[in-house]
């Protein structure tokens, strides 16, 4: 276990990755082992435009307002010191706002920016095993079709962003935790 009191161990530890790859469980269990606060952002976007989910955020909003609402509840969270570990929505490092944060707060040294990578075939996988109501198509497909288009978009953007990269395919929730907490202690 890395104590959150680490000097070297920077305050906020964000994971960012497309749906699917497992954002949400293993931060969880990244915190609990680090003894922080767990955010996940997308409840928060959700309360920001006053619904109940992410999901409903997206079907009741366009994907313009959903983002800045998501851009608004990021510095709503970053603005509060405190250590944890943030999940990010899929497509929260999109847009430029939310990503010029995210540089700032890392560039500050008081982030590390973790790329949580899944191929497009384990996140199909992983997809159809999951709620696909609470998961809508962001591009007019359905959220396992988009998967594709979606990873093309986003894998370069993610790649240039992250501190670090973890392969998630065929590794349970607490291993992909345990490479997070050694990347945290692995000079950027």
């Amino acid at each position: 276990m890395i104590s959150s009191e680490s000097s070297n161990v920077v305050a906020v530890v964000v994971l960012l990755g497309l749906r699917g790859v497992g954002k949400s469980s293993v931060g969880a269990i990244a915190a609990r082992q680090l003894g922080r606060e767990f955010v996940d952002l997308d409840p928060l976007t959700a309360a920001e435009l006053g619904v109940g989910t992410a999901a409903e955020a997206l079907r009741r909003f366009d994907v313009q307002a959903f983002r800045e609402a998501e851009s608004r509840a990021l510095e709503a969270v970053l603005g509060e010191p405190r250590s944890m570990v943030l999940s990010l929505g899929g497509g929260t490092p999109t847009f430029e706002p939310s990503r010029a944060q995210l540089v700032a707060v890392r560039d500050a040294g008081g982030a590390r920016l973790i790329y949580l990578h899944g191929t497009p075939a384990e996140l199909r996988d992983r997809l159809a095993l999951t709620d696909l109501s609470q998961r809508p198509a962001l591009l007019g497909a359905s959220a396992l079709d988009e998967v594709g288009s979606l990873y093309t978009a986003r894998d370069g953007s993610y790649r240039d962003l992250a501190d670090a990269m973890i392969e998630t395919g065929g590794r349970s929730a607490e291993d992909v935790a345990a490479s997070v907490l050694a990347s945290l202690i692995t000079p950027r």
